[in-house]
């Protein structure tokens, strides 16, 4: 049964109603249940629900009992529609919730659980006078809800610990590849053993009821503040039972787990939609920041920086070497008789032949003139001619003038 679902109510003392311990748990009992009697005639076994049993130690609510020639199996269900997350030798395993405030419930291990409850029934069997192998006694937990995948169990535990889309494949290969023993009891058998659970079964005595609830209320008030409070529980669990048949399947071929492939919880739709429309949205914002919010002349800027940088650095790596070729450097007089000499009439004409205008053209000097220009009788113009000389003063480039 299970003792913990999405939603807790705790009474005064903090701990968990019996009555709402069972309410939880009927809903995925109702939904294996269902499942388990639909393939009841197709696989061939007895089914039982709700078993309650009772010794000299304590109570034990078992959901549902399928016998075959194979022995029991005891399945345990739980109804979490979360991440389950656990491993084979931790006493608690965790329920996480996905939305707002990302809620996380702890449970008792259902491995572990039902480990007690093989023991409780073998011991019982054998208290009647049966003799029954143990590993005639096997469990099964089925979760009817959550996704399985972030579980950590070992190759045996993962055999026996399913999702409930999985329950029909597991039996399957019960009695077929996978069995657990030699299935060697007869049909009589197995109605026997079959009547003799019926008629230990106590789930209409109301005292032995009503002692399995105060078991039960103890069992909430001892687990009760490890299970909301979400801290690490000291490892008390038995890594394996003395009832540990799983041992005795196949060891070379494994029941195939497909537990990764469980659901996992699905999102609000509009919670999936949000997650598809973010990347839009923040490549929307970089466009309208790139063209209209001075996005590109600031992009620009620090790319121009990386690239003027690194031409200083590199100009300042060659300006450390010695020079290896003549530089040009500005020389006003040669520069005159070199355009004396290339256009007289022009250089008749110049405003400024002293002091002309300097500049650079790609790395070479150059001198700019104003000078008069007749247009007509009784008009005239200043015009500009530049004269580019190379390091030998030899004449590269003439702009402007006649």
């Amino acid at each position: 049964m299970n003792l913990s679902s999405t939603t807790h109510d705790y009474n005064s003392e903090g701990m968990l109603d019996y009555a709402q311990a069972s309410a939880i748990g009927d809903v995925g009992e109702r939904r294996v249940g269902d499942l388990l009697r639909s393939e009841a005639p197709a696989l061939g076994y007895c089914m039982l629900d709700n078993l309650l049993l009772v010794d000299d130690q304590t109570t034990a609510q078992l959901d549902h009992v399928l016998v075959d020639r194979f022995g029991v199996v005891i399945v345990e269900t739980k109804n979490y529609h979360a991440l389950i997350r656990g491993k084979s030798d931790e006493k608690f395993w965790t329920a996480c919730y996905s939305g707002k405030g990302r809620r996380r419930e702890r449970f008792l291990n259902p491995l572990r659980q039902n480990d007690r409850h093989r023991e409780m029934l073998h011991r019982v069997i054998q208290a009647c006078g049966r003799r029954l192998p143990p590993e005639y006694v096997q469990s099964l937990v089925v979760f009817a809800g959550g996704n399985l995948a972030h579980l950590k169990v070992d190759d045996a535990d993962a055999l026996r610990v399913v999702p409930s889309r999985e329950v029909v494949d597991y039996l399957r290969a019960r009695c077929g590849d996978f069995q657990p023993n030699r299935g060697a009891l007869d049909a009589q058998q197995v109605a026997d053993l079959v009547s003799l659970l019926q008629s230990l079964n106590q789930a209409r005595n109301h005292e032995v009821v009503a002692q399995h609830a105060a078991n039960v209320t103890r069992a909430s008030r001892r687990f009760g503040g490890q299970l909301r409070r979400n801290r690490p529980a000291p490892n008390t669990a038995p890594h394996h039972s003395p009832y540990g048949a799983p041992a005795v399947y196949n060891q070379n071929t494994r029941y195939p787990d497909g537990s990764q492939f469980a659901p996992a919880r699905r999102n609000p739709w509009w919670a999936r939609l949000g997650r598809q429309l973010l990347p839009l949205m923040l490549l929307l914002a970089f466009g309208w920041w790139f063209v209209d919010g001075g996005g590109g002349a600031v992009l620009g800027g620090a790319i121009a920086s990386s690239i003027l940088g690194a031409t200083n650095r590199s100009a300042a790596a060659v300006s450390a070497r010695p020079p290896t070729v003549s530089v040009a450097t500005y020389d006003v007089s040669l520069a005159r008789r070199k355009l004396k000499e290339a256009s007289p009439s022009v250089y008749r004409q110049l405003a400024n032949a002293e002091t002309p205008r300097l500049s650079m053209t790609r790395g070479l000097p150059t001198y700019t003139w104003q000078y008069v220009n007749k247009t007509a009788a009784n008009a005239v113009s200043v015009q500009e001619i530049s004269v580019t000389l190379d390091a030998a003063g030899n004449i590269v480039g003439v702009t402007g003038g006649r």
